[in-house]
């Protein structure tokens, strides 16, 4: 969209000047004025959805924050999702895993400081 942005307003002002011809002053303001229009012009076109899009979640946001029901954390949701022991299993053994990885880390490390101090 850009490019054709380009490509229109870059015709229609080398047909302005050109028609023109001598008024060096009327050529450099139309020029100007439309370089300044076009670029302009695209940044509305590239920004005006994303300003847009913005907006109206912020508004639907404030809508659903406004409402009168209790809020709640994500902790306290997921806390309430897992009143079973499921969840706190499920959670153990995923910092049993992190905690296996961390070791073998620690003992490279440990075997790349002991090869370093061993050169010097």
């Amino acid at each position: 969209m850009c490019i054709y942005n380009a490509v229109v307003f870059g015709t229609v002002t080398i047909i302005i000047v050109t028609v023109l011809g001598n008024q060096a002053t009327a050529r450099y303001g139309i020029k100007a004025g439309c370089l300044i229009f076009a670029t302009t012009f695209t940044q509305i076109i590239l920004f005006a959805p994303k300003i847009l899009a913005y907006y109206t979640n912020k508004v639907a946001q404030n809508e659903a924050n406004t409402a009168d029901q209790p809020t709640t954390s994500a902790h306290q949701q997921q806390m309430i999702a897992c009143a079973d022991n499921s969840c706190i299993a499920h959670e153990l053994r995923v910092a049993k895993n992190i905690i296996a990885v961390l070791q073998s880390q620690k003992t490279a490390l440990e075997t790349t400081v002991r090869a370093y101090e061993e050169k010097n």
